[in-house]
């Protein structure tokens, strides 16, 4: 295959082949580091798995300008599909309800939302949201209210945006 194969597509074979370095380092910086560390983390697991690809590609076909092109592109790709599964893993309140049922079988509604938001519950964890938002300059409490601010305002158009493009529904 080497011959008869675009040196291109023997370095997207290496990607697929190699891509199991990236979680592998990950999981080893994590259990070295602070859990904070995590995205850190990711992205000096993201430079290893590139430099093993790019060095691997140059022993066996050489480096053009296209094939680190295209080991860039492999290696972004590959890195942000895992961050976004390890997102859903930390943050997502979906893979969060499962968990809290694998781990305590027999569980009521009521005892689900208790355990959403760290333990707090649904309420907190809405506040907690809003708060960070707040932080973040996207909102304002007024006298009760929840008021978007000019970043909230962009945000929530850029959003909107693309749920309508995308016809995607209501997320929660």
């Amino acid at each position: 295959c080497m011959k008869m194969c675009s040196s291109e597509s023997i370095t997207v074979l290496f990607s697929i082949i190699l891509l199991p370095i990236l979680p592998f380092i990950h999981i080893i910086l994590l259990r070295l580091v602070s859990p904070i560390w995590i995205v850190r983390s990711t992205i000096i697991s993201c430079l290893a798995y590139l430099l093993v690809l790019l060095l691997i590609t140059y022993c066996f076909v050489g480096l053009s300008s296209r094939n680190i092109i295209v080991a860039c592109s492999m290696v972004g790709f590959f890195t942000f599909g895992y961050m976004e599964a390890l997102s859903h893993v930390q943050r997502g309140f979906s893979m969060q309800i499962l968990i809290d049922i694998q781990l305590y079988e027999g569980l009521t509604f009521s005892q689900v939302s208790n355990l959403v938001g760290k333990g707090h519950g649904i309420d907190w964890l809405v506040l907690n949201r809003a708060t960070i938002m707040e932080s973040l300059g996207f909102v304002s409490f007024d006298d009760g209210t929840i008021t978007l601010r000019k970043p909230g305002i962009i945000m929530g158009k850029l959003g909107l945006f693309v749920k309508q493009l995308l016809k995607l529904g209501k997320a929660g």
